[in-house]
């Protein structure tokens, strides 16, 4: 109980001297646009734009003070193209059996503001995530986990330290 009065009180002093949580965005921007992220994975993998542009706006209304907005009303807008989606095996068992295999992603996203287009932010960001057949893991799983890690990682690397 004390230990949870202790950090309530050190939230309280963090508020009032100009600390905020989470990230903040480049630009003194409060509302973003996320329009569905493009997809130029080959050979195409369905449906993993709409995944990852889903996670980028959880990230962006959990990990940031923004707010989403359509791209009327918004600050800036972030669109992302996925470069690179695809799968290789690292280990094989019997009769040619993935028992091991992983997930490469490679996103890239641009920030730009809506008045006059200047770009706020341009990176490529790029992840894989692993995954054991023999631990019960599916290439879903590591799908999910590299699709996340990359929300993650876009709001982070974006964060101004202005």
């Amino acid at each position: 109980m004390v230990l949870r009065s202790l950090a309530f009180g050190m939230l309280l002093l963090s508020v009032g001297c100009g600390y905020t949580l989470g990230y903040r965005m480049p630009g003194n921007v409060t509302r973003v646009s996320v329009p569905t992220f493009d997809n130029q994975t080959f050979p195409l993998r369905r449906e993993v734009e709409f995944d990852l542009t889903r996670a980028v706006r959880r990230e962006l209304e959990l990990g940031t003070d923004v707010k989403l907005a359509s791209g009327s009303q918004a600050d800036a807008i972030l669109r992302g193209t996925i470069r690179r989606f695809d799968e290789r095996v690292l280990s094989e068992g019997v009769l040619d059996a993935i028992l091991e295999s992983s997930i490469n992603v490679e996103v890239h996203v641009r920030l730009e503001r809506t008045v006059d287009g200047s770009v706020l932010f341009d990176h490529v960001i790029s992840d894989h995530a692993a995954f054991s057949v023999v631990a019960g893991e599916t290439v879903e799983d590591a799908r999910r986990e590299a699709i996340d890690e990359i929300a993650e990682r876009l709001i982070a690397e974006m964060e101004s330290w202005e």
